[in-house]
């Protein structure tokens, strides 16, 4: 009996060794190689523990900030930039200011609002989860936002903090134009439109307008924040493309070229976009698709078949400069969707590729370490395009001005 126990007691210390071993080792691999700050410089014992900060703090007696300038010494060569985080604060702050009437002054933060970014390019997991397991969403939003900042990291603790200001926001607005005037011509916003649509009752209360707004706002900057990180990389990273896009850029065609192959490889969405036929029955080559069917196409797919572009995962801006070019790919190049389904805010995403690139170039020469194309490859469906970059983009950075 006693030899049993003590066999028992063996194998129960080397199940425990083996756990505490994995667990270890699985978190030194995230930190490492996952984390959405693993591509920053710097020593990789204290990417993956901060007691390598109180060693220099306890043991070494306050000695951690010098620490911090011997590392810029030995990991910099220059103004480092995360432009990775920088097109979200932008457009972010821009359709938030077009679709609200507020800006959140993203742009005004000195790491760019990075969490957000970072959140976005996870966020993927908790919207899958709620479109197969119905319940999982209202049990979520019945969590108190204050409970979930306790126990959150910073980029979850950024993207609640969003959340609450929007939430008071909408409610402010909500009321404030209860008060109004309806013929005050005071600049409207989307609460002031669905307020005045044909919409009924029950379609005009907080909860269904905090979601409507949170979805075209959503949509408003993550979408378009993707493709420019793309863009941006790319041009900066190739001589001839950034020397050609300066010589013509008062003339646009050769612009108007890189932001349509941008979004060729990096459309709005990664997931299926469904479409329904209500009233009839489809046909699709020899098969017979039955009324009601949900049919899931997807753009990502469709813009990098080889067999409708070659090359497809190769950014060729000069693939859109013939003009009978363009025309053949139209029922094959749906960047902001199609028909009924297309994008709202494609003329504001628009406007902004455009002046965002276009003032760039002109003042700003960037050159990246450490990046290559395949980080702005989709790797995972997160609604938005999931890349391996997770949304960053370090760059050293030259102004012109």
């Amino acid at each position: 009996m006693d030899q049993m126990e003590s066999l028992t007691t063996l194998m129960s210390l080397q199940n425990l060794a083996a756990a505490i071993v994995v667990y270890f080792g699985s978190f030194t691999f995230y930190r490492l190689f996952l984390h959405p700050l693993s591509r920053f410089p710097g020593p990789e014992l204290a990417a993956i523990t901060k007691y390598y900060e109180a060693y220099y703090d306890i043991v070494q007696d306050g000695q951690y900030t010098f620490r911090i300038a011997e590392m810029h010494i030995e990991h910099g060569t220059g103004q480092i930039v995360n432009l990775g985080a920088a097109p979200s604060a932008f457009t972010r702050d821009v359709s938030t200011e077009f679709i609200l009437g507020k800006s959140y002054n993203s742009l005004d933060e000195e790491d760019f609002d990075i969490g957000m970014t970072s959140v976005f390019q996870g966020s993927g997991h908790i919207w899958r989860i709620t479109k197969h397991i119905t319940w999982f969403a209202p049990t979520m939003k019945s969590i108190p936002v204050d409970w979930v900042m306790k126990v959150a990291d910073d980029g979850t603790k950024a993207f609640f903090r969003y959340l609450k200001e929007t939430t008071h926001d909408t409610k402010e607005f909500l009321a404030a134009i209860a008060l109004s005037d309806p013929d005050d011509k005071a600049p409207h916003n989307i609460v002031h439109e669905i307020l005045d649509s044909n919409l009924p009752a029950e379609d005009k209360k907080f909860e269904r307008v905090f979601d409507d707004v949170a979805t075209v706002t959503g949509a408003g900057f993550k979408t378009t924040a993707s493709v420019l990180r793309l863009i941006i990389f790319h041009v900066f990273n190739s001589p001839e493309i950034l020397k050609r896009l300066l010589k013509t850029l008062e003339q646009l065609p050769y612009l108007t070229s890189i932001l349509m192959e941008g979004m060729r490889l990096s459309p709005a969405i990664a997931s299926r976009s469904a479409r329904i036929s209500p009233d009839g029955d489809l046909t699709c080559g020899k098969w017979r698709i039955p009324s009601g069917t949900p049919i899931g196409m997807t753009t990502l797919l469709m813009h990098t078949d080889e067999k409708l572009y070659p090359d497809p995962i190769q950014f060729k801006p000069g693939r859109w400069m013939d003009i009978d070019a363009r025309r053949k790919h139209d029922k094959i190049y749906a960047a902001f969707s199609k028909k009924t389904r297309i994008c709202l805010g494609m003329n504001l995403a628009g406007a902004e590729m455009y002046m965002l690139l276009a003032t760039l170039v002109q003042r700003f020469d960037f050159h990246f370490e450490g990046v290559t194309s395949e980080d702005f490859e989709c790797e995972s469906d997160q609604f938005i395009i999931g890349t391996s970059g997770k949304g960053v983009l370090n760059a050293f950075a030259t102004s012109y001005k």
